[in-house]
């Protein structure tokens, strides 16, 4: 055959040609791949050789976090964008992210007003998350640093100093980035000189398969040789297209290094280069692997029915049946997966488990339906108490209009009248509080720690007794009751009125500042205001202390406890959980106007702090301290102050 093809062509090495084909097959078989650059960046490739380069990470995890007690910071910032919030509601509030609050974040983090940090600390220390009581561990300090940096002023010098802080690390993460970008762009040349190499490969082949056909056109070698062709076209067209990816990452390198690189950038550009190499697959690989995969399910397919069947057991056995129905079921389970399992046996066992699982169901309908019949329990109790009380509210309508009918109406009963547009929303109010302000139980147990100041100041007795303004539900009058002191209440809410009156307790519908002015002098041992003076404009709070002044024997006590503003998230958040605070007070002001009207040894009691398991530990101590003190510092405060 080479005498043949030499004869024809006498300018043709063939010798030299086949040798080289042979060489080329035996050094590299199919699917293997030679090294990315070779050593002498300038010297040519071997023929047949391809460039491999390595991605510089794994491909991203799925967005979806599995709940678990505690995280990192690095479980949610290594997702971006609506992965990341779909991650952080899983996570953290272990549950999927509602329509509103997702477009609102996701708003928020596209347009650079919220980071990550932010979104994670404000879902996590949201009322929702504190009741998830998700643990994230290094969330505290980022979150509170970047907080801080939005306060007015302060915040400004607290964003310079904490980028000072993080220069370097800014600056090893650019140097980070020039690395994989210098990377990058040697990998494009290498391919850039792979392609000329293939291209002159391809020239080289074409012109001797021209020589070849002219001398025969059926021959043996020139069919190798055509396919030979095609595969090296084939390589050179996925080259091409490679090197075209290539060319569109490093533009969008370039612009992203010209921005110091976010790191969703560097993941996008990371994942179009795991999708380039991943179209690079030969496809005789392919072939391979589906055909390896084809004979694994061949003889896997009993095995994935039991498995499918033990984990719907183990499922079945974590919510139903009886011991004896457990045992049956499992020890078959066993004899089945030791025999492999016939098709009868596992019939048998999907119908024994397919009952059992009808009897959980119904034990989760009839849970769910108690869930159910309690809310609406709940909400017909509320709608009762608003009823009655609208019906009360248009009873003294109708009877005030009754009295001078059809004569006009007087000023007074036209007072009436108007003033029943106050009690509007007396009921709502009360449902509010059921939801927000805790069980009864729960604040008589806060408020157990003003019964030794009420006896050390001598009060709740007859002669000197307890005025409780703004009584609410009357937990502070049931907590004086129970421990034989003598008390009263007084509150505008129609609604709690009722319900303490319900309760024996003894209670005036009237406003605080009008039934002070009816009480005689020194006639009372202590007035006491749980979270009422948030409520009142300056004016009637400078009335309010100037009556108690006058009303209190001398010694006797006033009590207000209110939200503490000094605390973050209560200053800046959980204040305006209630529609109706007007401002928040600074305990130093507070303590200011009770003095400045007349009391004397005011003084401050902090109350309720955070759970210590939520405090920061690590970091300086100064910065520990004091953020500690800003974010989980005591929520509510109590001025207490004496008559003299």
């Amino acid at each position: 055959m080479q005498n043949i093809i030499a004869a024809n062509n006498p300018e043709i090495d063939v010798e030299l040609l086949m040798r080289r084909i042979h060489e080329e097959v035996t050094r590299h078989p199919p699917g293997m791949t030679a090294p990315t650059t070779p050593a002498n960046p300038g010297s040519a490739l071997p023929l047949g050789a391809t460039a491999t380069i390595q991605p510089l990470t794994t491909p991203a995890k799925v967005a979806a976090l599995a709940q678990k007690p505690s995280y990192t910071l690095r479980d949610f910032l290594d997702d971006h964008d609506q992965d990341f919030m779909i991650s952080a509601y899983r996570g953290v509030l272990r549950r999927e992210p509602d329509p509103s609050g997702l477009s609102h974040f996701l708003s928020q983090l596209r347009s650079g007003d919220y980071s990550k940090i932010e979104i994670l600390g404000r879902l996590r220390f949201s009322p929702e998350g504190r009741r998830a009581g998700v643990r994230i561990k290094g969330l505290l300090m980022p979150f509170a640093v970047q907080t801080a940096c939005r306060l007015p002023l302060l915040g400004y010098g607290i964003a310079w100093f904490n980028g000072i802080l993080r220069l370097p690390v800014m600056m090893k993460n650019r140097q980070r980035f020039e690395a994989h970008t210098a990377y990058w762009i040697s990998q494009q040349q290498a391919i850039a000189r792979r392609i000329d190499q293939i291209n002159e490969s391809c020239d080289q082949i074409q012109r001797q398969t021209h020589r070849l056909a002219e001398s025969k056109a059926n021959h043996p070698d020139l069919d190798s040789l055509r396919e030979r062709l095609q595969q090296l076209t084939q390589e050179k067209a996925s080259q091409q297209h490679l090197a075209e990816m290539h060319q569109q990452i490093r533009q969008q390198m370039q612009e992203a290094l010209a921005h110091t690189a976010s790191r969703q950038q560097l993941a996008e550009i990371r994942q179009q280069m795991q999708e380039a190499l991943a179209h690079t697959a030969s496809q005789q690989q392919l072939a391979e692997i589906q055909q390896q995969m084809q004979e694994t399910l061949a003889h896997t397919a009993s095995q994935q029915q039991l498995a499918e069947i033990q984990q719907q057991m183990q499922e079945a056995l974590a919510h139903t049946a009886s011991q004896q129905q457990l045992a049956e079921i499992q020890q078959q389970m066993q004899e089945a997966l030791a025999h492999t399992a016939s098709q009868q046996q596992l019939a048998e066992i999907q119908q024994q488990m397919q009952a059992a699982l009808a009897h959980t169901a119904s034990q989760q309908q009839l849970a769910e339906t108690k869930d159910t019949l309690t809310e609406i329990r709940q909400q017909i109790f509320d709608h009762k108490r608003t009823i009655l009380d609208q019906q009360r509210r248009l009873g003294l309508l109708l009877e005030e209009t009754r009295k001078r009918l059809p004569a006009p109406l007087d000023s007074e009963q036209l007072t009436a009248l108007l003033n029943e547009d106050e009690h509007l929303l007396d009921a709502m109010y009360a449902t509010f509080e059921d939801q927000f302000r805790g069980t009864r139980d729960d604040i008589k147990h806060r408020q157990q720690i003003y019964i030794p100041i009420i006896h050390d100041g001598q009060a709740g007795t007859p002669d000197a007794p307890v005025l409780d303004v703004g009584c609410g539900r009357g937990e502070w009058l049931e907590l004086l009751r129970d421990h034989h002191l003598s008390g009263r209440g007084v509150d505008l809410n129609r609604v709690f009125v009722q319900q303490c009156l319900e309760d024996d307790l003894p209670v005036v519908e009237q406003e605080a500042v009008t039934y002070l002015r009816s009480l005689p002098n020194h006639s009372l041992g202590a007035i006491t205001g749980f979270h009422i003076i948030e409520h009142l404009p300056t004016r009637i709070l400078i009335a309010l202390l100037d009556e108690a002044l006058r009303v209190l024997r001398p010694g006797g006590i006033v009590i207000f406890e209110t939200p503490n503003p000094g605390n973050l998230l209560v200053g800046s958040c959980n204040f305006y959980l209630d529609p109706t605070h007007r401002n928040p007070l600074p305990a130093p002001l507070s303590r200011y106007l009770v003095e400045a009207r007349g009391f004397v040894r005011a003084r401050i009691i902090e109350l309720h702090p955070f759970d210590l398991t939520q405090r920061l530990t690590d970091g300086p101590p100064q910065w520990v301290q004091m953020l500690n003190q800003r974010f989980f510092g005591p929520q509510d405060y109590a001025v207490v102050a004496y008559k003299a």
